[in-house]
């Protein structure tokens, strides 16, 4: 699948946020995260597609660490699919991605 049309969608990162945070350590987290619950990648690329359907944005394709650590971020879908899948919360996985839910809630502030 093309990178246009697949759920993940590739971020550049500035130099001050690759200092706080690593995809290569959160992928590895990640991992052990799932190995704790005794899943694998494949197991959680199955569990998605039978809770969501296949080619929709909650899909997580067995290749997902592999992406994201080449640099390719998760959809918000997909992550709100590890949360349910794995039971831990949404917070949690959004800051183990990388996102900064103080900035997030700080920039809508700004906005209103």
């Amino acid at each position: 699948m093309p990178l246009e049309t697949s759920a993940f969608r590739n971020v550049g990162l500035s130099v001050e946020r690759a200092l706080r945070w690593d995809q290569n350590v959160c992928a590895e987290q990640i991992r052990q995260v799932l190995r704790q619950m005794g899943l694998t990648m494949s197991c959680v690329s199955s569990l998605a597609r039978m809770r969501y359907g296949n080619n929709t944005a909650y899909g997580i394709p067995k290749t997902f660490l592999y992406r994201y650590r080449e640099g390719i971020t998760p959809h918000i879908c997909q992550i709100v699919a590890f949360s349910e899948i794995t039971g831990y919360r949404f917070a949690d996985w959004m800051q183990l991605y990388g996102f900064d839910l103080d900035l997030i809630l700080a920039s809508q502030l700004m906005i209103l």
